[in-house]
Order: structure tokens, then sequence, then C-alpha cells
């Protein structure tokens, strides 16, 4: 199976255990959001208005931060960017099926720090990178701090750039916490950046 396949079905399975769960309640706290960070809020429904999904696109520098959540769907952030060489990446919930595949030889990079290498399973194809981002950074503590499930980088062929998505729990429902992981998002940005992996 390849990495790309593997990814997409650990992402399925974590979305297929989330339950039901009306994203009607968030709406003022996103259109909240929106006006704080100068964001745009859509909120769209199926035909029969028997769901609904919440899309904010938050500008950042030369990206657009985007917001998506569903009644069936957990929170996703989702931003396009440039980088100079082809760079991927995936940090994701050291799970049982996880530390089941590590013993098969799934690369498994450490970054120095127990608390985080213990939780998440990290990969990259240019480790040298992904640890300029994550060593001596606040990206570790806030990961940890609102236990994000899944932050993936992958190149997209039809958009021929690449693409990052971080993947949230249920429960972000205060308006604290989300403003916290969109500066996550923005943190990203700002590392990739100074360590001039991007074009800007």
């Amino acid at each position: 199976m390849k990495k790309e396949e593997k990814d997409k079905l650990y992402t399925e399975i974590f979305i297929k255990r989330q339950t039901y769960k009306d994203v009607s309640s968030k709406r003022e706290l996103w259109k909240e959001i929106g006006n704080l960070f100068n964001g745009k809020l859509t909120i769209k429904q199926t035909k029969t208005m028997d769901l609904e999904t919440l899309i904010l696109k938050i500008p950042y520098k030369k990206s657009k931060i985007k917001l998506i959540e569903t009644d069936t769907k957990p929170l996703k952030f989702k931003f396009d960017i440039n980088f100079i060489n082809k760079f991927e990446f995936s940090i994701s919930w050291e799970d049982t099926i996880e530390k089941f595949l590590k013993i098969f030889g799934k690369q498994d990079i450490i970054i120095g720090e127990e608390k985080f290498d213990s939780k998440y399973l990290i990969q990259s194809n240019k480790e040298h990178l992904l640890k300029k981002i994550l060593i001596d950074s606040d990206v570790k503590k806030l990961m940890i701090k609102h236990n994000i499930y899944l932050i993936n980088c992958f190149y997209n062929k039809t958009k021929k750039s690449h693409e990052i998505l971080t993947v949230i729990n249920r429960t972000t429902d205060k308006m604290e916490t989300l403003a916290e992981l969109i500066k996550l998002q923005f943190l990203l940005i700002d590392r990739l950046e100074s360590n001039r992996m991007i074009i800007v």
C-alpha cells in the first residue's frame, strides 16, 4: 500500500469513529473568529437541509487558510503552499495501528522530546527540514496542548502545489481554542518561511 493510500485510510478510520455533532451551534463562534482574523464564513447545507458544513477562509501572508467542519466530520484546516523543493511529511497519533506498522519497518523520526515522540508517528521525505519546523518551536506545544490528530503535508498533482492538512477532534467550541489552532497554522507558515523552504 502506498504512503498516500495509508494516510487516507488512517484519516478515514479516524473520521468514521466520529459521532454526529450539530455544527449549527458553532455558527456564532465562527462568525466571531472570522471577524477577529478578517475571514469569510460560508454555511452550506445539503438539499434535504439535514447536514450542515461550516467553511471559514482566513487570509495569512500569501496563503488562505480554510477551516472546515461538518455535522459528520471533524474540524480540518487546509492551505496550499509552494515549496522550493518537494517536501512531504506526516505527524499523526501513534495509535495501535501505527505501533503495529512500526514493527514492520514504518519510518519514525525522533525529534528528541519524549512527550512528543511517544505521542506521534513522524514521517518525512526530508527529515532535516521537518526537524527545522519542529525543534525549538511552539508547533509541538500547541499540538500536544490541543491533541492534534494529524498534520499532513503532501504534493497535490492537480493543483501543482503542496497542501497542508490539519485534523482536529470534535470538541473545539471555545474562542480561545479556535484562535490558538488558527495561530498554529500561522506558525507553520512562519516556520516554513523563516527557514526559506517556501516561495514568498
